[in-house]
């Protein structure tokens, strides 16, 4: 498969003799870590720009090992979670050489506000905005209204984007953090049609999920690439809260019958 995606690099350029050894990213999918009630992301280990079949398996075993870590041990203690949730996998992708990405939540987190998206977008590659090291922008998107074809409604802030994270090509592998060239700081990293693609998306993924989503991006070129899609916890636990003590019974003829709650 690695050397599938070498030839698939190489495509028409039929002048080298052999395919290029395609940059991976390697990182972690658990039960624990991405499951609907308790989302914890970026706890176990995510390595970028590995090239090579034996660099790969090795850095696949310590990605894998991550898992028992001292704070993924702790961790669970806390949590109490159940050893037979322990195990997951690893997934291997074709490294993204983003010029920006970030962050898309269906729902906006910090006002319980379900009718808008909330996105956190940045230049280079997501490490930088997940991990909160570099300055992002953010748009905040209104769920009202035809998504799909209409324009959108939207507010956006543009943070000034002095620093990015991006390939260490001195190094040939991992990542570093750069200074941005002054002309791009204050400039929006999304344009507008590039907007509408994205939030159009992740509409349909929620859609097609049926609960608010988390979700990781990032734009290669032109291209628009879902990296990650994980529940926004917080949210998914007060869904299932409400369907179990508010749910709606049906009688004989299918009709739904809403109970009236006591109120205190």
């Amino acid at each position: 498969m690695y050397l599938q995606i070498g030839e698939q690099e190489r495509g028409a350029d039929r002048s080298r003799s052999e395919p290029p050894a395609p940059m991976m990213a390697l990182r972690s999918s658990t039960c624990e870590e991405d499951a609907e009630l308790a989302a914890r992301a970026g706890e176990f280990e995510t390595y970028l720009f590995i090239r090579g079949e034996q660099n790969i398996v090795e850095h696949l075993k310590r990605t894998w090992s991550s898992l028992w870590t001292e704070r993924a041990i702790h961790n669970r203690s806390i949590l109490r979670v159940d050893s037979a949730r322990i195990g997951g996998g690893v997934i291997v992708q074709r490294m993204v050489l983003s010029r920006v990405s970030g962050v898309l939540q269906t729902v906006n987190v910090a006002s319980g506000e379900l009718s808008e998206i909330v996105i956190n977008v940045g230049l280079g590659l997501g490490a930088g905005i997940v991990s909160g090291v570099v300055e992002a922008d953010q748009i905040t998107v209104s769920k009202e209204g035809d998504l799909q074809s209409g324009h959108l409604r939207f507010r956006y802030v543009t943070g000034n984007k002095q620093k990015q994270v991006v390939f260490n090509q001195r190094t040939g592998f991992g990542t570093i953090l750069v200074d941005t060239l002054s002309h791009q700081r204050l400039r929006p990293a999304l344009e507008y049609i590039e907007l509408c693609e994205l939030v159009r998306t992740a509409v349909r993924l929620e859609d097609v999920y049926g609960y608010p989503l988390d979700i990781e991006f990032a734009m290669e070129g032109s291209r628009l690439w879902i990296l990650q899609v994980r529940p926004v916890a917080t949210f998914l636990a007060n869904l299932n809260q409400t369907i179990e003590s508010f749910s709606l019974a049906a009688d004989r003829t299918g009709t739904c019958i809403i109970h009236e709650v006591a109120r205190s």
